[in-house]
């Protein structure tokens, strides 16, 4: 099974001046297109296009404000090695038969706390007593 990485990068909101870009559209679609190629020889493939809400604090008080914010989604195939770097330790195997798993699964209280749980009942029952 392949794994990927993604990246996630703001879209840009401004066009760049680039020889026959004429326009404010063409303008746009030429800083969209230098920023996905720019990623694209890093190996970074393209998926999509998201605007998704944001909370910022805006003036003076700080007030928080939603706004939205328009991000590029890529990914590419992550190697073994990036991942065990990148990503926390695997959960290993729950249908483990070891002696472990079945007092994690078991659903058996005895062995939580057990100093606890007999001070606190001899305590009650010493209470009950006087």
């Amino acid at each position: 099974m392949e794994r990927y990485e993604y990246k996630v990068v703001p879209a840009p909101r401004n066009g760049i001046r680039v020889k026959g870009a004429k326009g404010p559209a063409a303008k746009f679609a030429a800083a969209l297109e230098a920023s996905m190629n720019s990623l694209a020889t890093e190996g970074w493939e393209y998926v999509r296009a998201e605007t998704l809400p944001a909370d910022e604090r805006q003036g003076l008080t700080r007030r928080k404000t939603e706004t939205t914010q328009h991000v590029l989604i890529f990914r590419r195939i992550a190697l073994a090695e990036e991942i065990s770097d990148r990503m926390d330790p695997p959960l290993g195997d729950l249908t483990d038969d070891s002696e472990e798993a079945e007092n994690i699964f078991s659903g058996s209280d005895e062995d939580e706390f057990p100093e606890e749980d007999t001070e606190a009942t001899e305590e009650a029952e010493e209470d009950t007593k006087s």
